[in-house]
């Protein structure tokens, strides 16, 4: 028997009516449960019950066995002196403590739904992919959207979380949050953390200074500190950025990268960080308005504009510096684009409305996910084959959330799903 188990059957108010009894033969009413602490302190708080013909209003404590009450040291504490009910799974010892303070005491033990249990027994011990596998085509679709919906924001939230430190890190600068949210963003996921290297070796500031000279000026500043340009070369405009960059090292005290911090190995040339860096150039030096300025229901159309810039000069004719290609460095791909939004763009967007309580903003966030195209991945994948199928990014976003934080977790009792299985 798991405590977690005992708080969701008296959550949802599960336990039958002939049983809701306490140890000295008191019938008890739920009229609220109370409301579910996940801090230190009783279990439920603010519980409206009936006990005999009194009516109390106070916390519960639950436990597995009453002497987990002597065990956890509850006396010591006074954030329990308000508890007008304890429930136990066994009463294996009497508290003094309150039966002194004529606290009623609840047993659960024998009084609970065999098909519950079973079910839930079940749902721990199984091995498939998904615990309710069997069990999941049985539930409303529209419960099932309703949870999904739910999780987009919740993974959205968790998304922000980093979004928040950098933001505290940067002293509250907007600019410098979407800077380094971007670059890392750029980096995908083998190469987020040198991307974010990268920007913090650089800075807002000094980019916004660089970029008011010209590309130029960005991809030496850029290229430099990443370690890509080499000490010679043969090209002049190659010759030129190494110049440059000698005067920006020198002018802003910049560190140049290690080598050993890009990931190369086992990435599409596609993804490589040095293509990945060029297409991050050609973003930044190309948004010609105050990024907060953008913020609204159209930012999709307005930044996928900019990031289907095509690359121009030297790099439209090479793909690594002093290696010639026809079509050089070409603009990112469709769905390397809705990655950047789904990843970088759009948690921005949801942390700024949040954070200005801007509930139309937030909302536009959330809904802007539905605007582009599911994403392809294995998860994904294997949900279809149980027969979920995701028509946004916004619904592979909770799926990959649902499967992650519920499903490989076995919180079969803190998952929607899982909550309506258990409770029918």
């Amino acid at each position: 028997m798991k405590e977690e188990l005992l708080h969701f059957i008296w959550k949802y108010k599960l336990i039958s009516e002939q049983y809701l009894k306490t140890l000295q033969g008191e019938s008890i009413s739920i009229i609220q449960p109370g409301i579910e602490n996940n801090a230190d302190g009783p279990d439920f708080l603010n519980a409206r019950l009936k006990i005999g013909n009194a009516e109390w209003v106070g916390n519960v404590e639950i436990h597995i066995n009453s002497s987990d009450w002597l065990k956890h040291k509850h006396s010591e504490n006074p954030k329990y002196k308000n508890i007008i009910l304890h429930i136990v799974y066994t009463e294996d010892t009497e508290i003094e403590e309150l039966t002194f303070q004529k606290i009623s005491t609840l047993e659960l033990k024998g009084s609970l739904s065999q098909k519950l249990l079973e079910q839930y027994n079940l749902l721990m011990s199984s091995e498939k992919w998904v615990p309710c596998e069997n069990e999941i085509e049985s539930i409303d679709s529209f419960l099932i959207n309703s949870w999904l919906d739910r999780l987009l924001v919740e993974r959205v939230e968790r998304k922000t979380e980093f979004i928040n430190n950098i933001f505290e890190k940067s002293g509250f600068h907007w600019n410098q949050t979407f800077f380094e949210v971007i670059c890392m963003g750029f980096g995908f996921k083998k190469n987020a953390d040198a991307f974010n290297i990268l920007a913090n070796r650089i800075g807002y500031s000094a980019f916004e200074k660089e970029s008011q000279q010209g590309a130029e000026n960005v991809e030496a500043l850029f290229l430099g500190t990443a370690g890509f340009l080499p000490k010679t070369a043969n090209h002049f405009y190659i010759q030129k950025l190494i110049k440059l960059f000698e005067f920006q090292k020198s002018k802003y005290g910049m560190e140049v990268m290690e080598s050993k911090l890009w990931v190369r190995g086992a990435v599409r040339p596609a993804n490589q960080p040095f293509v990945r860096i060029i297409q991050l150039i050609n973003f930044l030096v190309s948004i010609k308005r105050p990024i907060l300025e953008l913020m609204g229901d159209k930012i999709i159309i307005e930044l996928t504009r900019v990031l289907k810039v095509d690359s121009t000069g030297y790099w439209k004719s090479h793909h690594r510096i002093q290696e010639p290609k026809v079509n050089g460095i070409n603009a990112m791909g469709g769905k390397s684009i809705d990655g950047i939004f789904i990843n970088s763009i759009l948690p921005f967007q949801f942390f700024y409305a949040k954070w200005i309580n801007d509930d139309r903003l937030l909302n536009q966030s959330l809904e802007l996910f539905d605007a582009i195209e599911p994403e392809k991945n294995s998860i994904i994948e294997r949900w279809k084959l149980i027969g979920i199928e995701a028509a946004s990014a916004g619904k592979t976003q909770a799926l990959i959330e649902l499967k992650n934080s519920y499903c490989s977790k076995k919180k079969c009792l803190f998952c929607g799903i899982g909550n309506q299985i258990l409770k029918t």
